[in-house]
């Protein structure tokens, strides 16, 4: 890191030290400088480090070398450091990608992060055996940080699972919305159901097991109305389709969403029957 022969004291005292501990943060660098007698606060520390480009770790640690592998630069890091540079790298380069295609401020792409993430750890260990621990380090963020943006593990399955009925949802509307025919919007409906835990990301996945469980302890009363919301698109469907007067139009939706349902069970992404035509058959059964 070049300091530069008009650095102020307090500017060179702040690069030389984190250049040593790249991890500290504005208050302990505002700190440790009162410490050497100089007149320093956060806001100070601060603009030095977003003056000089230094204003995270992920920033401070490349700049001191640590980012190559073998340098100097990770030789002068501990353990410690050398973990939180890991952490670090997950964040920077996986909110680099979500950003490209993801407008918005760097919090909500953060918080868009943090919840792709989580629904990947509830989906791997559970909800129960599932820890904020796991899922800051998955999302390459220290376990405090996560509080920032949720305020428990419930806060956080219940916002996945909140976003996933969303996602889902519209990809009912959108694959609707150019279809007239019943029978063809049945079967596009039954398609998306099936396919989209396979084409969305890991909050669709998530989101698509929790219609399968009924156990409702960590689903809140907005997120069972929207469940719920998404079963009475089925139901908007299959009042439309042309039946016998005497078929029972909710024991059609309900055995329909089992068969669905099971099939996630039993059917295999081997190429032998897609998960569409899994769909055009039942929805052909059903027609018979």
């Amino acid at each position: 890191m070049g300091e530069g022969s008009d650095a102020r004291p307090l500017e060179l005292f702040v690069l030389r030290t984190v250049a040593a501990e790249p991890e500290l943060g504005h208050t302990r660098l505002a700190a440790k400088a009162k410490e050497q007698g100089l007149a320093a606060s956060v806001n100070s520390v601060r603009s030095i480090l977003e003056r000089r480009g230094l204003e995270t770790f992920y920033k401070r640690a490349a700049a001191a070398g640590a980012l190559k592998g073998g340098g100097a630069g990770r030789a002068r890091l501990n353990e410690r450091q050398l973990a939180r540079l890991r952490r670090a790298r997950r964040t920077h380069e996986v909110l680099a990608s979500v950003a490209a295609g993801s407008p918005g401020s760097r919090s909500s792409v953060r918080r868009t992060h943090l919840l792709t993430v989580a629904a990947e750890v509830f989906s791997q260990h559970g909800y129960e055996n599932a820890t904020l621990k796991q899922i800051a380090e998955a999302a390459g963020l220290l376990p405090g940080s996560v509080y920032h943006y949720f305020k428990s593990k419930d806060d956080l399955f219940a916002k996945v699972l909140h976003q996933g009925f969303r996602q889902l949802n519209a990809a009912v509307d959108a694959a609707l919305a150019p279809i007239a025919d019943p029978w063809d919007r049945l079967m596009a409906l039954c398609r998306v159901h099936l396919e989209q835990p396979l084409v969305g990301d890991a909050i669709d996945a998530l989101t698509a097991h929790s219609i399968l469980v009924k156990d409702s302890r960590h689903l809140d009363r907005r997120l069972i109305r929207e469940r719920e919301s998404y079963e009475k698109r089925f139901r908007a469907v299959v009042a439309q389709l042309p039946l016998p007067a005497d078929i029972d139009r909710s024991i059609l939706r309900l055995t329909l969403l089992g068969a669905l349902n099971w099939s996630t069970l039993w059917l295999r992404d081997d190429g032998r029957l897609s998960r569409s035509e899994v769909a055009r058959r039942i929805v052909a059964l059903l027609r018979r």
